[in-house]
């Protein structure tokens, strides 16, 4: 039997992983996370291994909806050995860091989630860490909507546009998160009394506000077809109306007034940009590529690598919507998602399993904590149609779907304890895997954004030891060996470039090709050669050779570049300069014009505003006109 400790422990970690965030660029709100979500994780798995007497797995691999639930992990456990890029898809890729690794921990919780929701009293705890968890986010989001966020110097507000994003880093995955979570805080106020009552009533109040001003049209659809279901089920609920307190009532009607009146403010404000569409926009663009991905190859490309073959398939019209340097990395759509990371395997086990086990829910919907499982995973699975995840809301998503199977799947005897603890202690030494990897991926981020900041300071004697640091660290951050090797490259060029070059000059230069061949070679091994980024830098680097310089090794170079990056702007921008600097200027102008191609057809109307923030955006296109 669990300790009460023990299950609090691992809610404690859940909680602290939700709202944990590093205000710097080179964290975010993704892998910081990540590593508390890993400890909460491990721990589930020891307490459950470590127990008098372990929760039975029989229930999972002797019942249907048990077997899909396994069979899904089983499908993403082996997903590397089709994928296109395995060691990313293993690791996963900035900013969304969900390759195996991640997939590790949201078993693991799932896992825990189920063990522990066997016994009723357990299901509580899990339920309070849910509840808990949305309280904190509601109250950091409420601060954003009221304009006193402590932390407003660290973000970019232009980017969403005044739209709430809490701890989640972005406010569509704010709405996802709420769809996720907020049933579970209406099903405590249901069931308390008086003041507590009163204080959930205010938290599902102060939800339904914050929701509003993430102005995010998927979450509400989702929560649309919520409350339509909730409404239909609740038979009395005019009675209850009717019984309520008259000026609680009121109070009650004038709050959710204002919060219709934010939403409409939030939608207004949102859609008023010229860089908003209130259609599909490049959802529609972004569709079309990912459905020629999936016929391109059905078995799928691998998790967390859609970035890499992305450009081959993307039309220029994406940027009739975003902005120049944009490289798609998600499908913007969970069953696409699916295609493209897992194949059609993966995606008919994850729905498989998601419409079997919405079923089971469904028919025991008369159980409060079952009611409340469906509601949440249904409306999140509504949201997701025309989204996509983040760490948070895999978490959840997992952990809700663990309590809910736990909840309901009957009792089934094992004969072979021993061979299911060592289930759950195989399980946990994958899990410690990842607790190891994403503490030294935190570290390497800051040794990163230490070496950024110093390069970008001037400091040329300084920035490269804690760079390379970063990549002793953890040197599987397609990110970090990208920025590394830019940095060393400009520093090249700077050099080059300058007037007074000496001997010193010179040597610290033939050190610096080193070093940046080295670091490519690392990013060609991590992205089985398949970014087009890592071409265009060597290129860079090669055409900076002062001894054995060989145009044709460049040209090679740059044309590989564009074959996996046709329409990517950065990189066309960025051959034509390299072309330019050792004197091939016909091939530069091919580039230029390559760029003025692929422009949007706004960029050549003088009046439009959505012109005027593109060339805010891109003062180089002015060279251009």
């Amino acid at each position: 039997m669990t300790k009460d400790w023990a299950i609090r422990l691992f809610g404690l970690l859940i909680v602290l992983g939700t709202i944990i965030f590093v205000p710097l660029p080179s964290f975010g709100f993704v892998l910081p996370k990540l590593l508390f979500y890993s400890a909460a994780g491990l721990a589930g798995l020891l307490i459950i291994s470590f127990a008098e007497k372990p929760e039975s797995l029989a229930p999972l691999y002797k019942t249907q909806t048990g077997k899909l639930f396994l069979s899904f992990f089983a499908i993403v456990l082996i997903s590397p050995l089709w994928s296109k890029a395995p060691l990313l898809s293993f690791v996963g890729s900035s900013p969304r860091f969900e390759g195996l690794m991640a997939y590790f921990v949201f078993f693991a919780i799932a896992l825990s989630a189920f063990a522990f929701a066997r016994r009723k009293r357990n299901q509580s705890y899990l339920i309070k860490a849910i509840v808990l968890s949305n309280a904190f986010v509601i109250l950091y989001g409420s601060l954003q909507v009221l304009g006193i966020d402590p932390f407003i110097p660290a973000w970019d507000n232009e980017v969403f546009l005044g739209r709430t994003f809490s701890t989640l880093g972005q406010p569509n995955f704010l709405g996802l998160f709420i769809l996720l979570t907020l049933p579970f805080a209406f099903q405590r106020m249901q069931e308390s009394k008086d003041r507590p009552r009163a204080i959930l009533s205010s938290l599902c109040l102060l939800n339904l506000l914050v929701l509003a001003t993430t102005a995010s049209r998927s979450a509400l659809i989702g929560f649309l077809i919520v409350f339509a279901i909730v409404v239909v089920r609740s038979e009395n609920w005019k009675k209850q109306i009717k019984a309520s307190n008259r000026i609680l009532l009121n109070l009650t009607s004038i709050a959710l007034f204002l919060i219709l009146i934010s939403a409409v403010l939030e939608f207004s404000e949102r859609f008023s940009s010229p860089t908003q569409h209130i259609g599909l926009g490049s959802r529609a663009v972004i569709w079309d590529a990912s459905a020629d991905m999936f016929i391109h190859r059905p078995v799928g490309y691998g998790l967390d690598s859609m970035a890499l073959f992305s450009p081959q398939f993307i039309d220029k019209e994406i940027f009739e919507y975003e902005p120049l340097e944009t490289v798609v990395d998600r499908a913007h759509s969970k069953p696409f998602d699916l295609f493209i990371t897992l194949g059609i395997l993966g995606f008919l086990a994850y729905y498989t399993l998601l419409t079997k086990h919405l079923h089971s829910l469904w028919k025991r919907r008369e159980e409060p904590i079952v009611i409340t499982s469906f509601l949440s995973l249904l409306g999140a699975s509504i949201c997701l149609l025309f989204s996509f995840d983040t760490a948070v809301t895999h978490v959840f998503f997992w952990m809700i779907m663990g309590l809910s199977l736990g909840a309901t799947l009957p009792t089934r005897k094992t004969k072979k304890p021993r061979l299911e603890c060592s289930i759950y202690l195989g399980s946990a030494f994958l899990v410690l895997i990842s607790v190891i990897a994403f503490s030294q991926w935190n570290g390497a981020r800051f040794r990163s954004f230490q070496s950024i900041r110093l390069f970008n300071d001037g400091y040329l004697n300084d920035y490269l030891k804690p760079g390379q640091r970063a990549v002793y660290l953890f040197p599987f951050d397609r990110s970090i060996l990208i920025s590394n090797a830019q940095n060393m490259i400009s520093e090249q060029s700077w050099l080059s470039a300058s007037a007074n070059a000496n001997f010193d000059d010179i040597e610290r230069r033939g050190q610096l090709q080193d070093s940046v061949r080295s670091t490519l070679k690392l990013h060609s091994f991590l992205t089985s050669n398949n970014d087009g980024i890592g071409d265009l830098l060597s290129a860079w680097n090669e055409s900076l050779r002062f001894l054995d310089f060989e145009s044709k090794v460049v040209d090679d170079l740059i044309h590989e570049a564009l074959y996996k990056n046709p329409m990517h702007v950065p990189t066309l921008r960025t051959g034509a300069l390299i072309y330019n600097s050792i004197g091939m200027h016909e091939h530069s102008v091919s580039m230029i014009n390559k760029v003025i191609e692929v422009l949007p057809d706004f960029f050549y109307d003088d009046k439009s505003e959505r012109r005027r923030i593109l060339l805010k955006e891109n003062k180089w296109l002015l060279e251009l006109l």
